[in-house]
């Protein structure tokens, strides 16, 4: 089906299975805008494309999401993303990093370099000129080395983090990195503390939470559902928004965003731009038209982008033959 995108932005369009297996066209619509301390936000010369895939750090699996695919039919709430890197204009040793967008947000602590001695206490951090703003820096990972015949055993909610030890792990503590970002409100205190993950970007499919809002696959599945998925599916297995940054509806045009404590220009501030796509699906006979939402808000302050990202999804089920033509247009400032 041809795709007519009247809008500044970008667009594209895919088909995909709902809960109950019924065909289901997804309109997206992607508004970028690059930020100045001089002149504010103004629409990117160049739109960052939709995407349909996961990309991730490193290798997949295991490695953290970078920027998660823009496909997700169903997502009930709104991800609120911060991509980059905690710093200041000269080297220190800890830096406190906040990401708000009207009502919600969160503030971490990101730390230099610690490393677990045989004092008691936590180190001292080294001072740091910028640390990326990932998974990998938090708190989480797996630890294998332990006695022969245990499992070995990882953390769910983070699995490709750091400070992550079994209960009977055979690892040295001495020289032991500790977590780079943490919850203020939440710190490593001894090499045995588990607190909960702490960050600003996507969490993957196969952690915690997502993974147990994901259904059941038994074989009672197999037997009765598949490849449907389970009954008791959580559509909010779909949101990728870090805890504390899903907003259960989408901030509206004009909420304030603040960041801090990131480079290159330590804080950032602005107002969230109205965008209003709309569009419409041609059928041979009819013409359906769509209703948008706002599914993700990213910004990434290494380059100044913000992602305005919005999803229709019009049921087209035993029609997909008779869809012609999808259009879609967007009011922007």
């Amino acid at each position: 089906m041809d795709l007519v995108n009247r809008s500044p932005f970008a667009a594209e369009r895919a088909l995909v299975l709902d809960e109950a297996g019924a065909e289901t066209l997804a309109v997206l619509l992607k508004a970028s805008f690059a930020w100045t301390p001089r002149t504010g936000l103004a629409p990117a010369a160049e739109q960052v494309p939709v995407r349909f895939a996961d990309e991730h750090l490193g290798e997949p699996g295991r490695s953290s999401i970078l920027r998660a695919s823009d496909l997700c039919p169903g997502k009930p709430g709104c991800d609120l993303v911060l991509l980059g890197s905690a710093g200041r204009s000269r080297p220190a040793p800890q830096v406190d990093v906040s990401f708000r967008v009207g009502a919600w947000g969160r503030e971490l602590r990101v730390f230099g370099e610690r490393r677990w001695s045989g004092s008691a206490g936590v180190p001292d951090a080294s001072p740091f000129e910028a640390l990326e703003l990932t998974w990998e820096n938090a708190f989480g990972g797996r630890d294998e080395d332990v006695p022969a015949g245990e499992p070995w055993e990882e953390e769910l909610r983070n699995p490709v983090g750091r400070g992550f030890r079994a209960r009977k792990s055979r690892r040295p503590v001495s020289g032991d990195l500790l977590p780079s970002i943490e919850d203020p409100a939440d710190p490593v205190r001894s090499p045995l503390d588990r607190p909960a993950p702490a960050g600003f970007g996507f969490v993957a499919p196969h952690w915690e939470p997502r993974r147990s809002r994901a259904g059941t696959y038994d074989e009672a599945w197999q037997r009765d559902r598949a490849p449907l998925l389970p009954e008791d599916f959580d559509p909010r297995s779909r949101q990728r928004g870090a805890p504390g940054l899903v907003a259960p509806e989408a901030p509206a045009a004009g909420a304030p965003v603040v960041v801090t404590g990131v480079r290159p220009h330590g804080e950032v501030r602005f107002a969230l731009p109205r965008v209003v796509p709309s569009g419409a699906v041609y059928f041979r006979t009819r013409k359906s038209d769509l209703s948008f939402a706002l599914q993700t808000v990213l910004f990434d302050a290494n380059a100044s982008l913000l992602e305005l990202t919005f999803g229709a999804y019009q049921s087209v089920h035993g029609q997909t033959r008779d869809v012609e033509c999808v259009a879609v247009e967007a009011e922007a400032p």
